[in-house]
């Protein structure tokens, strides 16, 4: 069996050789301190992916309700009318995100009558605070089967 230390002579004195308490101190000290960031890193990770997962659900949510007011919009359409439709057809809070929308025909230069402005802001809790987000787009009527376009 080999010695768990070795003895060193020098000058006469006898030492072992080995680490002493303050180098296993400070060796424990660092490796505490290393292990501590990397839990740290994962606990910010672990909230990072949480709002990333929320943002998601939110854009899922949001692009169905912009797929209810594309299906809802035709030339003669008004956007109160299809606000109260929208309404009618979704339920307002869909897997614990509430859903808020706004339409309406932009006014002005370089847009037409028949485009339609359509937002929708989506809010879910987080925590003790209530995360919100907004999505937008620009639509164009659909056109029953068989109908052209009215020339201007």
């Amino acid at each position: 069996m080999k010695p768990l230390c070795l003895k060193v002579r020098r000058g006469g004195l006898e030492r072992r050789s080995g680490f002493s308490l303050i180098e296993v101190l400070v060796a424990m000290l660092v490796l505490s301190l290393g292990a501590g960031s990397i839990l740290s890193l994962f606990a910010a990770a672990a909230a990072t992916h949480r709002r990333s997962v929320d943002r998601t659900h939110a854009a899922l949510v949001a692009e169905r309700v912009l797929s209810e007011v594309r299906s809802l919009y035709l030339p003669e359409a008004d956007p109160a009318g299809i606000l109260d439709e929208l309404r009618k057809r979704l339920p307002a809070e869909i897997e614990g995100y509430r859903w808020e929308a706004m339409v309406f025909h932009p006014q002005g230069d370089g847009w037409s009558e028949s485009e339609l402005f359509a937002r929708v802001t989506v809010r879910w809790p987080d925590s003790a605070i209530e995360r919100a987000d907004s999505f937008q787009t620009i639509l164009l009527p659909l056109h029953r089967a068989g109908e052209l376009e009215p020339e201007k």
